[in-house]
């Protein structure tokens, strides 16, 4: 036990420099991505040994990101005066009320009901398994972020967002009858 979390956090840390180095080069080096990235999946087997599986998988996900964080903001440098002063002549163009009420819909969509529509998808899929509970919740807990960002990236990149919200509205149909 005393062994894994020093190799664990050596494997996580080398995995986030080594990705941050590539990300901060002129020209991206995809040895060094592929180098990261492996190194943060070696470091997975080894939380989970520590920690178990619950507490292992959110370590393995929580510690590089604050690692990625740590690493930023000390290299974080903050912008002079004269760039602030350039904007001073331009006067701010306000939107209309029309495009205030678009922007506040698409947000209340994205956040509240992508987030609702995800964990009922998400939860319903993993009620169809022959799990048990304490799985199946792990499972809705691990996907449902990464459905929830899915559907908000699909619905935001598209250029037909009514096609796009037709096909969400009938999975969730789909994902209400499941349930009833």
């Amino acid at each position: 036990m005393t062994v894994l979390l020093p190799a664990a956090l050596l494997l996580t840390l080398t995995g986030v420099f080594s990705l941050y180095s590539s990300w901060r080069r002129r020209e991206p080096s995809p040895v060094r991505v592929i180098d990261g990235w492996l190194l943060l999946l070696l470091a997975v087997p080894l939380w989970v040994m520590l920690c178990g599986p619950e507490f292992g998988v959110a370590y393995a996900l929580a510690v590089p990101a604050l690692a990625a964080w740590g690493l930023i903001s000390l290299r974080h440098q903050p912008l002079s005066a004269s760039a602030g002063r350039a904007l001073k002549g331009r006067v701010a163009e306000y939107p209309g009320t029309l495009r205030v009420l678009q922007a506040l819909a698409q947000f209340l969509l994205v956040t509240a009901g992508f987030g609702l529509l995800g964990l009922l998808i998400t939860n319903a899929v993993a009620g169809l398994l022959p799990f048990g509970m304490k799985m199946n919740l792990l499972l809705t807990l691990l996907i449902f972020p990464l459905l929830w960002a899915s559907l908000t990236c699909w619905f935001l990149a598209g250029r037909r967002r009514w096609s796009s919200l037709t096909a969400l509205l009938l999975a969730s149909a789909s994902a209400v009858y499941l349930f009833v």
